[in-house]
């Protein structure tokens, strides 16, 4: 039994995989409850914790390889923690301003996902169409590695605007407690 601001909920389905709790139980902050009447955001649809180790020490002199694209700008946020989740929206409008484009120049854009609902309710604040979004999924699908959510983020959206021949992309993520980072990349 959890003990402090956490009530136990029961989710539609136990059901393992596709981000559900093995022990067919979700959490939910009690101290959340008030703002959130209409929907419950439990555990048991939270992303999966994946495995991953991407490569962020190598650069393209220690390959002789061109870089797939420049930083054009980063910016960080915070918002109250009681809307955890929220800052990315304050991070990327920065990043956009920092950088001198708008949300309508980004070809693709990867929020990570801490929860489903998290990303549509940014999406919709940032005014970003459907298919520019998470176009080979989030975080829910692909996973979520710990310690290096950044790092996939950045080579999902790298791989992809390389791809398609995009120019800009977006990248951001909320942290705990109310952060959020943006990063705007331009590809070589």
């Amino acid at each position: 039994m959890f003990t402090g601001p956490y009530a136990l909920e029961r989710p539609a389905s136990n059901r393992v995989g596709a981000g559900r709790c093995p022990n067919g139980r979700g959490i939910v902050s009690g101290r959340r409850r008030k703002a959130m009447r209409e929907a419950v955001v439990v555990d048991a649809v939270r992303t999966p914790i994946g495995k991953g180790h991407p490569e962020k020490g190598l650069f393209k002199d220690d390959l002789g390889l061109p870089p797939l694209a420049t930083v054009r700008a980063t910016a960080v946020a915070g918002v109250d923690p009681e809307i955890m989740g929220w800052g990315p929206v304050p991070a990327s409008q920065k990043a956009l301003r920092r950088a001198g484009l708008t949300m309508a120049q980004m070809d693709l854009v990867e929020i990570n996902e801490a929860f489903a609902c998290q990303v549509l309710a940014c999406a919709r604040a940032l005014e970003i169409p459907e298919e520019k979004l998470n176009v080979n999924g989030g975080a829910v699908a692909l996973g979520h590695p710990l310690g290096c959510s950044g790092a996939r983020l950045a080579a999902t959206l790298l791989h992809e605007l390389k791809r398609r021949q995009g120019r800009f992309g977006l990248a951001t993520m909320c942290i705990g407690f109310g952060q959020g980072i943006a990063t705007i990349f331009e590809r070589e």
